[in-house]
């Protein structure tokens, strides 16, 4: 391989291990009368088969199950007061600036008769009006994977009660090459895995010298090249083999984004890794562990529109203003943006802030002045970072001005704050450490093809 092409790999790997630092309706009102003597069989389990189950299930995100009248009952009072509040089901973003597909939040309605059903004793009702509750996949949020891969053994996540940020490969061998859909990363340890950026890396007949037990090795401990010799990433010769960037996400609470058929996608050879160029565990105080796996998912076609990703802010295309320093006992509002240099359609967005983080607001302006909406969050929680896919694509236009904003409160009076007293504040090197800041936006987009306006980006099946 040529050296520039070297530098550029060398890059890559040092930016995007830095990348992630560590149903729609008329705003959830309804003019409907509240139930008098709602039931759990009847009227509350449809509302919670519907959006607390696909979480609170055995494997899934959530910290207990929901999947029955005993799951409920026992945490009526809970439930009422997470719901009432709206702090439950998550969904950061604001419904009424832009819309997205897989919204979780209840109407005024759903929520009244929660804490209806709550103060009459939280009733079962007449068991023969019990919905089924609905069937979710095992180990997985979209279904039965054609190809697991897995840690080939549990890592200990050391009580050291700091962050830690590692270096991981996943070997695979397969009997042919494949075309990939998709991977979902599952995480083993949910309460200790924060954040993973995994990359495809495909080997020919250059790499022989493959062994399916090496596995990881930490970052802070070699250098990039360092750790790349170290773990056997390299061609016999030293050579940089062929990598697909990004091919697998994951921060708390998401599921893995998925398109419809056409649209993604990639090639996996007959031996290879996946390639974690950081996967964060956030500070535990007593040793535990982890045995994370990907799901992978293959296509009987080739990819007919790789998707392509655009990042503003920390390690992005684009400055900010004024430079993210944020002294004690201040809040501040800080800007990042960037210009579209050809029409593009927008499927995805992911805003990233860390604790110190309290609104986020992002936007287009057009050549001729209009406003896009992209998205809008009025209370920024850390612990709840999305990647928030459209219904449809969003067009915008060449020469539009993508402009970001973001509200950070480093007083005593925000309760995220990890000091106290506060201390001054900044990106640190581009740090990915929670107790450090960062300010980015991510886009993955098409480029614009006429009718991807009309895309319906909610029917997906795999």
């Amino acid at each position: 391989m040529k050296r520039n092409t070297k530098i550029l790999f060398l890059l890559f790997i040092a930016i995007t291990a830095l990348l992630i630092g560590c149903n729609s309706g008329n705003k959830g009102k309804t003019n409907e009368a509240v139930i008098a003597n709602p039931t759990f069989s009847e009227h509350i389990a449809p509302i919670v088969f519907k959006n607390c189950s696909p979480c609170h299930r055995k494997g899934g995100a959530g910290p207990f199950e929901l999947a029955s009248y005993d799951d409920v009952a026992s945490r009526s009072k809970m439930i009422a007061y997470v719901t009432r509040s709206k702090y439950m089901p998550p969904w950061p973003a604001d419904r009424t600036y832009t819309n997205f597909r897989e919204e979780k939040y209840l109407t005024e309605n759903e929520i009244a008769l929660i804490t209806e059903w709550n103060d009459q004793g939280a009733p079962m009702g007449d068991t023969s009006k019990l919905p089924k509750l609905p069937t979710f996949p095992n180990g997985s949020n979209w279904g039965e994977p054609d190809l697991v891969i897995q840690m080939p053994d549990t890592f200990e996540v050391a009580g050291s009660n700091t962050d830690q940020f590692l270096m991981m490969k996943f070997p695979f061998e397969i009997d042919e090459p494949k075309f990939v859909r998709a991977i979902e990363f599952m995480p083993g340890n949910k309460q200790a895995v924060h954040h993973l950026n995994g990359h495809m890396i495909n080997y020919d007949e250059q790499k022989s010298n493959f062994d399916l037990k090496e596995w990881y090795v930490f970052t802070d401990s070699c250098t990039y090249e360092a750790c790349f010799k170290r773990m056997n990433i390299l061609n016999d010769d030293n050579s940089y083999p062929t990598l697909t960037p990004l091919v697998s996400n994951y921060l708390p609470g998401v599921i893995s984004t998925v398109y419809p058929k056409g649209i993604g996608g990639f090639q996996m050879a007959e031996k290879g890794v996946l390639f974690i160029n950081d996967i964060h565990y956030g500070p535990q105080q007593k040793t535990t562990y982890d045995r994370s796996h990907f799901n992978v998912f293959f296509d009987n076609e080739p990819p007919k529109r790789p998707t392509k990703e655009l990042q503003l802010g920390t390690l992005g295309i684009s400055k900010i203003e004024p430079p993210l320093v944020i002294p004690p006992d201040t809040i501040m509002t800080f800007t990042t943006r960037a210009k579209v240099f050809q029409d593009i359609s927008v499927l995805t967005v992911n805003p990233h802030m860390h604790l110190l983080g309290r609104k986020f607001l992002a936007y287009a302006i057009t050549e001729s002045n209009d406003t896009i909406p992209l998205i809008r969050i009025n209370d920024w929680d850390f612990k709840w970072q999305y990647f928030y896919t459209y219904k449809k694509p969003v067009k915008l236009p060449k020469g539009s001005i993508i402009e970001v904003k973001g509200v950070y409160d480093n007083t005593s009076d925000n309760p995220f704050n990890p000091f106290n007293p506060p201390k001054m504040i900044t990106e640190r090197n581009h740090s990915m450490k929670t107790t450090d800041e960062m300010f980015q936006f991510i886009i993955t987009f098409l480029p614009y093809e006429v009718g991807d306006e009309n895309i319906d980006l909610t029917k997906v099946e795999l």
